[in-house]
């Protein structure tokens, strides 16, 4: 899917996405770079509940946090095959 930043730096989420994930207005999100990746992530505990049981490994959240301490996200990413 593709969007367009506005001028003032804002982007669009898709609705198909936004449904999806149940992104409201004021829903926290935490965006994070990788590289030159920017990655979006929905800042709520049911959300990454309900997200296990599609691609991510059950212990996401550790792994998640040994990528941010280790300070080289992209490569790591690559390393789990979540960024080709």
């Amino acid at each position: 899917m593709r969007t367009i930043m506005t001028r003032n730096g804002q982007i669009t989420i898709p609705k198909e996405i936004r449904e999806k994930l149940g992104i409201k207005k004021g829903t926290p999100l935490q965006v994070n770079l990788a590289g030159n990746t920017i990655l979006i992530i929905k800042s709520s505990p049911e959300y990454w509940k309900n997200f296990r049981g599609g691609f991510l490994p059950k212990d996401f959240e550790e792994t998640y946090r040994k990528i941010r301490e280790s300070g080289d996200i992209r490569k790591r990413f690559k390393q789990l095959g979540v960024i080709p």
